[in-house]
């Protein structure tokens, strides 16, 4: 009778293991949850907006089920197959209305303002006006637009309002694209009828190697052509004619 009790307290004591185990590993796995329709959204290695400057976060398909590991203030933790990282909560699925893709494409910014971790979450960054953006996702009266950054640690996605981005016929860009092959110079030149366009200092044209992203820096308003200064990454500036500028991101082969 006493080994009976005895065995029976230990298969009892085993058994309250086992159940609490169980419920460790549970609050472990996390809940399964649903992420907005849409996507892929990007995850950050911590949860804070700074990270959003990362240079490439990891992504997730919207639409698509999540384990969420850990929640904290107004982000979670979640894991999907084995990518892993933070996302704001909005993300994760409240209500019936999807992210859609975006109808537009590169906007300029039509007055000052800022762009946002998520609709009215919190601001990541400033947004000048006549900055060109690339519209990804709308919801409700938002967009989540591509930002031109030319220097990396930046942020290069935010939520803004729909209402404060127009064509580039409505606002001057004040950034924008040269293709591949423009011609560009160093020192400002007057004579834009000269193939050379070279007035002072040393070398000649060059043109560029690959389309790349430039911001206007500078003008020179000629008789006949405007001239502008522009910059790219890495501090590379130039001058060009205006003509040159394009408001629409170019193929790589162009």
């Amino acid at each position: 009778m006493v080994m009976f009790l005895r065995n029976k307290r230990a298969g009892l004591a085993v058994l309250v293991v086992v159940i609490s185990l169980a419920v460790v590993l549970a609050g472990c796995n996390g809940r399964t949850a649903r992420l907005r329709p849409g996507g892929p959204f990007g995850l950050y290695p911590a949860p804070d907006p700074a990270t959003v400057e990362v240079v490439m976060p990891s992504r997730v398909s919207g639409g698509s089920a999540v384990r969420v590991l850990e929640e904290r203030g107004n982000w979670v933790r979640i894991r999907q197959n084995k990518t892993e990282g933070w996302i704001p909560k909005w993300y994760v699925l409240a209500d019936d209305k999807p992210v859609v893709e975006a109808t537009m494409n590169w906007l300029a910014v039509a007055d000052n303002t800022q762009g946002f971790l998520y609709p009215d979450g919190p601001q990541v960054v400033d947004l000048d006006r006549g900055r060109l953006v690339k519209t990804l996702w709308e919801w409700n009266e938002w967009v989540n637009v591509r930002i031109i950054a030319y220097n990396v640690p930046a942020v290069q996605s935010a939520w803004v309002r729909r209402k404060l981005l127009t064509g580039s016929s409505q606002v001057e860009p004040t950034e924008g694209f040269l293709k591949k092959g423009t011609e560009v110079w160093y020192n400002q030149f007057a004579d834009p009828n000269n193939v050379m366009m070279i007035v002072q200092g040393p070398g000649g044209s060059e043109l560029t190697a690959f389309p790349m992203a430039v911001r206007v820096i500078g003008h020179a308003d000629e008789d006949q052509e405007p001239i502008i200064r522009v910059s790219g990454a890495g501090g590379w500036s130039g001058w060009t004619l205006k003509k040159n500028l394009v408001f629409m991101e170019p193929d790589a082969g162009q």
